[in-house]
């Protein structure tokens, strides 16, 4: 049952290294991309289950590099969890990103 949750604690472990270490913005890609590839790599047999975790954790590293300033490394994130969002069907929120962050979702 823990590894069901293993890149769940990835992702916070992320969100605390940018409340710890926010300017460092390389080390934060690199737990943001840990946490992603987890995802990928432990339930590729079942990514459909996971497809909401995927999305968001795209989605947090995107606007974290929007928020420092650095739109080219935030666009490939938010576009891959604009992606996600699409292929699991919510359309709410990739409504609320396309109306929020639309100059960065195209490719």
């Amino acid at each position: 049952a823990s590894s069901i949750f293993h890149h769940r604690r990835l992702l916070v472990y992320a969100e605390q290294t940018v409340l710890r270490h926010g300017s460092d913005i390389y080390r934060i890609k690199e737990r943001y991309d840990v946490a992603i590839n987890s995802i990928e790599e432990e339930h590729e047999e079942e990514t459909a289950s996971f497809m909401q975790d995927r999305a968001m954790a795209n989605e947090r590293a995107g606007l974290y590099f929007l928020s420092k300033d650095r739109p080219d490394m935030a666009g490939p994130y938010l576009r891959r969890g604009y992606e996600l969002y699409e292929t699991w069907g919510a359309t709410a929120k990739c409504q609320l990103l396309w109306n929020n962050y639309s100059e960065f979702l195209r490719s």
